[in-house]
């Protein structure tokens, strides 16, 4: 389990991503823990929890604990912003608003032209998920996981909230920045700063099969029509305010023009076509992924089996085998053989004998003993149950006691 390794092991991404997990194993055990339920009378009569004459504790712990876990992010969003803009290079950022980019480009090309950048009172408020410098491109990307992340709002956010408001702010001139002094419309103070090209990129990694994003199964599955229809209403409304005039190739979705020769480029891209156009060595997306995912980690499906079986032997008996073993840990004396036995385990996980010497304690225990291992288990043996049990229980004892709402 990666919430058991030494930090000291783990990369920067592992790291990132042991922040994730640990939100959802802690709230994980709290459901294998909790007396508090997801059912008021209503919702157990809908969900057919009345009806159920045997094994009902096992499905009403099997829907308690999945909802919270499909309910649940747990930071997959977050992660997958860093970790992209981790493969991204040190010219890379995330979470950057406009106001922010000259300084930010200038300072990192030794503030090239121009020393100091301000913002004008009539500078969009605007913040993007992840940008880059890339020799003289300016990159631009907002990161979905699939096609079909967060529906039709993910796409208003994304291109009419962010990329087309830039790309208005860009073709109608206003002054916006103010360069030592001077005041500079966006594509003034770009090209000051040596870009010449400003990329936004709409970027999404899977399908809903699981493969690598295509223009085709966004157009199946995903919610193209919305990136169409956002994009062609901006084309038609806008095409004729400015003096700069766009072009609109409306097959990929691509909307393009250049203000005073800075040009502009707006667009869909998927599957490794997102990674490439983001990295410094146009890095697929096999590549990117795998910093973070070089080895596997079983704390998310290991801590969901030990919820759902000990959830339901809770709601049965009113106990299971995770709040016994913790209670043993808070009232028998430190030199016990159990205690002793269990910090040994705590100091090395990865020690199968003194993972064994705890389950040769605990089973002797009455209040063990009386505790069946539920059919919903993924295992079939308690020795093996309770073996899942102390890992989860020396997660619990090795992070900060913080859990986030459900």
């Amino acid at each position: 389990m990666l919430l058991l390794q030494a930090p000291s092991s783990l990369t920067e991404e592992e790291t990132w991503l042991r922040k994730a997990y640990q939100n959802i194993v802690l709230n994980l055990l709290e459901f294998a823990i909790s007396p508090s339920t997801s059912f008021d009378p209503f919702s157990a009569k809908f969900m057919g929890l009345d009806s159920i004459e045997q094994k009902k504790y096992e499905y009403r712990a099997f829907m308690e604990v999945t909802s919270y876990f499909w309910g649940s992010k747990g930071g997959r969003g977050a992660l997958l912003e860093k970790v992209v803009a981790a493969a991204g290079g040190t010219s890379a950022a995330n979470g950057m608003s406009l106001s922010q980019i000259p300084q930010w480009i200038g300072n990192m090309r030794d503030n090239r032209n121009v020393k100091e950048w301000k913002v004008t009172g009539s500078a969009p408020k605007l913040k993007f998920d992840l940008l880059n410098v890339l020799g003289s491109r300016l990159v631009f990307l907002e990161i979905k996981n699939r096609v079909d992340s967060g529906g039709t709002a993910a796409r208003e956010e994304a291109l009419a909230k962010k990329f087309l408001a830039l790309c208005k702010a860009i073709q109608n001139g206003e002054k916006v920045y103010v360069g030592d002094g001077v005041e500079m419309d966006i594509a003034q103070a770009f090209l000051a700063l040596g870009i010449t090209k400003v990329e936004m990129h709409t970027g999404f990694l899977f399908g809903v099969d699981g493969n690598e994003a295509t223009i085709d199964s966004d157009k199946s599955k995903g919610f193209f029509g919305q990136s169409r229809k956002l994009l062609g209403d901006y084309y038609k409304a806008q095409n004729h305010r400015f003096s700069v005039k766009l072009t609109y190739d409306e097959a990929i979705q691509k909307l393009s023009f250049e203000k005073d020769g800075l040009e502009v480029v707006l667009d869909l891209l998927y599957g490794s076509d997102v990674t490439m156009a983001y990295t410094p060595d146009r890095a697929d997306l096999k590549s990117v992924l795998r910093k973070v995912f070089a080895r596997q980690w079983d704390d998310v499906w290991l801590s969901l089996n030990v919820a759902v079986s000990e959830r339901a032997l809770l709601l049965e008996f009113a106990s299971n085998h995770i709040m016994r073993i913790q209670e043993i840990l808070r009232t028998a004396p430190s030199d016990s053989a159990f205690v002793r036995s269990f910090r040994n385990f705590e100091a090395d996980p990865n020690n199968i004998e003194t993972l064994s010497d705890c389950i040769s304690i605990i089973r002797e225990d009455e209040s063990i003993r009386k505790l069946p291992v539920p059919s919903s288990s993924a295992v079939n043996s308690l020795d093996t149950l309770l073996a899942d049990c102390f890992y989860v229980c020396a997660v619990a004892r090795s992070v900060p006691k913080k859990v986030k709402s459900k």
